[in-house]
């Protein structure tokens, strides 16, 4: 758990997703007490929990209404049978940041 970095905080996140997809590891979330039984995901809490990501998404909201969202894809095994690696991930899935061409030149 860390405190707000302020500008760094959206940086930090992006890296700790990368490391997540790299190491299959979904991290707790810090300071649940109670969950609803309506609840219909599994909430991570109290520890990580090894598992097989295949996404992540941070979000920043930041001051001033200036927000954002990135979305990571873990990298493939292209040889195989589309599995994610785990060992090459930081430097593969940041290029894979989501890119619409379309979008950055204004056209939908």
């Amino acid at each position: 758990m860390t405190g707000h970095l302020l500008g760094a905080a959206g940086r930090l996140e992006a890296g700790l997703a990368v490391l997540a997809l790299r190491d299959r590891v979904a991290p707790p979330t810090t300071n649940v007490r109670e969950v609803d039984d309506a609840c219909r995901f599994r909430l991570v809490r109290d520890k990580a929990l090894r598992t097989t990501l295949e996404h992540a998404m941070t979000n920043s909201f930041c001051f001033g209404g200036t927000n954002a969202s990135l979305i990571f894809r873990a990298p493939t095994d292209a040889a195989s049978t589309g599995t994610p690696t785990g060992e090459s991930a930081p430097q593969a899935a940041l290029p894979r940041l989501c890119r619409c061409p379309e979008s950055v030149q204004g056209k939908r």
